[in-house]
């Protein structure tokens, strides 16, 4: 019984303070990973974010692209979905036209207002 009482029992009298503080340093660690990681920003914000606005085929592929991956993985609310497919909706004259106009200042504007939100 002696030699079970010598194992568990703390050698020196720092033992005890030196395993809580080694318990809260891995809690810290832990909580400032999870910090990092649910303060990055989602790729698919990043690239919605940097599309180019001065083709206007290319741009509203990419976007109604994007937003149908959105809808897929379920990144934004639903309301702000809702919103982006109404805008994609909207894209659908530039994303079929054979030789598409730019872009129309109101799309940009709601397009800019989107970038601002996410």
């Amino acid at each position: 019984m002696h030699e079970l009482t010598d194992i568990f029992e703390p050698i020196t009298p720092w033992s005890v303070p030196l395993v809580i503080i080694g318990v809260l340093l891995i809690i810290v660690c832990i909580g400032g990973a999870w910090l990092v990681l649910s303060r990055r920003k989602n790729p698919l914000i990043k690239r919605l974010k940097s599309l180019d606005v001065r083709d206007s085929k290319r741009f509203a592929k990419e976007f109604s692209t994007l937003v149908q991956k959105a809808h897929k993985k379920q990144v934004f609310k639903k309301h702000t979905l809702t919103q982006l497919e109404e805008f994609s909706q909207n894209l659908a004259p530039y994303k079929f036209a054979k030789n598409p106009p730019p872009l129309d200042s109101l799309l940009l504007a709601q397009y800019q207002h989107f970038c601002e939100i996410l």
